[in-house]
C-alpha cells in the first residue's frame, strides 16, 4: 500500500555554480553565489511509499522549472512533479536542478527501509 510521507527533516542547502566577490581575484564582483535547498534531507521512506520532494533557489529566481532526477533507480524513482515512489531498500541520492541557465543544482540522500 502506498502512502503519503510529508515532508519531515529539514532542507539540505548545496552550493550549486556562481562566485563571490573577487573569488576570481579580479577584484571585480562576479555573480552572486547560488545554492539549492532541497527537502525533505535525509528522510527515511518505506518501501512502497511516496513522498514530495521540494526544491528552492537562494537567493531566489522567479519561479524556477526543476529537472529531478534520482539514483539508482533501482530502489526509487521520481516524477517530473518531485514525486518519488520507492521501490527496495537501500540508500539513494535524489537531485534537483534548474532547466534554465545558469544551472543550480543540489542533492541529498535518502534512505529506502
Amino acid at each position: 500500500m502506498r502512502r503519503p510521507v510529508g515532508l519531515l527533516g529539514s532542507l539540505a542547502v548545496a552550493t550549486a555554480c556562481g562566485s563571490g566577490p573577487g573569488a576570481d581575484g579580479s577584484g571585480s564582483f562576479a555573480a552572486p553565489e547560488v545554492h539549492v535547498a532541497i527537502g525533505p534531507d535525509g528522510a527515511e521512506v518505506a518501501v512502497g511509499d511516496t513522498v514530495r520532494m521540494r526544491a528552492i533557489l537562494v537567493p531566489p529566481r522567479a519561479d524556477p522549472t526543476w529537472e529531478w532526477s534520482i539514483a539508482p533507480l533501482d530502489r526509487a524513482t521520481i516524477a517530473p512533479d518531485g514525486l518519488v515512489t520507492t521501490h527496495q531498500p537501500g540508500e539513494v541520492m535524489v537531485q534537483a536542478c534548474t532547466a534554465t541557465k545558469p544551472r543550480a543544482c543540489g542533492s541529498v540522500p535518502m534512505t529506502v527501509k
